[in-house]
């Protein structure tokens, strides 16, 4: 079953896991029909999110910040920093289109749940299309999972049996078909293997 992996940087990753943020915001949408998984894939840009961040305190603030304070360099022996991994996954149970971003679906409920004003969600628009996937059954991780514990889908046609050409494949593995692990970030997202192998 294909699932995706959306980039999400930690400022964003942070309002999702509170709960504050409910409908991400994208300017495409996957030709999959929902619901369907999304993996949250904090980027590297941006300051240090770890786990104490999402629940313990609003804004990169931790009990551990408040007492004692921490570098980069602290938290990445003392907890779990997320940036760079995979640090949870979603449901998008629905995604709802606006062909016309200046009015229409953006609203004060849209507002909120995006956490984005009406003015920053038409200039991100730029007068282009735009998507509100909208996030459900939230989990974020214990610890994070780099990105080469996934797979991308495999695209190749199949045979008149319904399996893949897995000879002519580099990345073939024997009775799964075609697979390639993920070694770079998508620039907002891609196609992945469901990591818990559900069909």
């Amino acid at each position: 079953m294909k699932s995706v992996m959306l980039s999400i940087n930690p400022f964003w990753c942070q309002k999702i896991g509170s709960g504050l943020k409910t409908i991400e915001v994208r300017k495409t949408r996957p030709r999959i029909d929902t619901p369907f998984k999304c993996y949250i894939y904090c980027t590297k840009k941006g300051r240090p999110l770890v786990w104490g961040d999402v629940f313990r305190g609003g804004e990169f603030v931790t009990e551990f910040v408040q007492t004692h304070g921490y570098s980069k360099e602290n938290a990445e022996r003392i907890w779990d920093v997320f940036n760079g991994s995979v640090c949870g996954e979603f449901i998008c149970d629905r995604i709802e289109c606006s062909a016309d971003p200046a009015g229409g679906l953006v609203d004060v409920v849209t507002e909120k749940q995006s956490c984005m004003s009406a003015k920053e969600i038409i200039q991100y628009a730029d007068g282009d299309l735009l998507y509100f996937w909208h996030i459900s059954q939230l989990k974020i991780y214990d610890s994070p999972i780099g990105l080469q514990s996934f797979m991308l889908p495999c695209n190749e046609e199949l045979d008149k049996e319904g399996f893949p050409p897995c000879e002519k494949c580099e990345y073939s593995v024997q009775f799964y078909g075609c697979k390639k692990t993920l070694l770079r970030p998508p620039q907002s997202w891609c196609y992945v293997d469901d990591a818990d192998g559900d069909e």
